[in-house]
């Protein structure tokens, strides 16, 4: 188990890599505009991401297989962007998923408390539903799986 420094994450998390030992964790996160000839960094989308990546690391106890791979699904579910919307409406967020499965996790997991549109609830879903076998719900699961592990 690898333990980390989390003064070390958000330093690098904020000048833009990582590295553990001589593992290199890329941080993609942050959102260019270019506006009147200028670029400037969209800092509150780029921290409520980092935000939301460093509670994704937390949820998995700090498993870095188990992290890359999460964040894969959620960068090809929905490219970290909180509000997508995708699959001609039916799915939502971070981990789009759809309502009803959502309920349903939810339900079985016995976590009543979680609200469909959070998406630090959706996170905690997601990894609950990943740890139990339920990965066939993404159709990028595997190929996130490929590009990662």
């Amino acid at each position: 188990m690898i333990k980390l420094n989390i003064r070390r994450i958000a330093w690098s998390l904020l000048v833009g890599s990582l590295t553990i030992g001589f593992l290199p964790i890329a941080v993609q996160s942050y959102v260019l505009k270019k506006t009147d000839q200028l670029q400037s960094v969209s800092l509150r989308e780029f921290f409520e991401q980092e935000q939301q990546k460093l509670y994704l690391f937390n949820q998995v106890g700090g498993n870095y297989r188990e992290f890359m791979l999460l964040n894969k699904i959620v960068e090809l579910e929905s490219g970290w962007r909180p509000n997508v919307i995708g699959d001609g409406g039916r799915a939502f967020g971070l981990a789009q998923f759809h309502k009803g499965t959502f309920d349903d996790f939810k339900e079985e997991a016995q976590m009543s408390e979680l609200e469909y549109k959070n998406p630090y609830h959706q996170l905690t879903l997601l990894v609950w539903a990943i740890e139990n076998g339920k990965q066939s719900h993404w159709t990028t699961f595997k190929r996130a799986k490929k590009l990662v592990l």
